[in-house]
């Protein structure tokens, strides 16, 4: 899969308050700005899948080293890795 750091960064801002479409307006605003065009939400989906694992391996690090405080995290989102499909399938 080609791509990279465009779509990392437009998986992120997609993704941040998607609920209320702003996610979509973002995006609009990047694509007449920039004059690229904006991937599609499948292919943006993986970027954000990659960015979620990320987040659960570094809290599983992290309660490792402080239990107490990062324990819930880590259980939270390893929970929610295993249980949400993978975009890619």
């Amino acid at each position: 899969m080609a791509g990279g750091g465009r779509e990392w960064d437009l998986a992120v801002l997609a993704g941040r308050a998607d609920d209320a479409g702003e996610g979509r307006v973002a995006l609009a605003a990047y694509a007449s700005a920039s004059g690229h065009p904006v991937p599609d939400r499948a292919r943006l989906a993986t970027f954000t899948r990659a960015r979620e694992l990320g987040a659960a391996v570094w809290s599983l690090g992290m309660a490792h080293q402080y239990p107490r405080r990062y324990r819930e995290v880590a259980a939270s989102w390893l929970t929610r890795m295993l249980a949400s499909p993978d975009p890619a399938s």
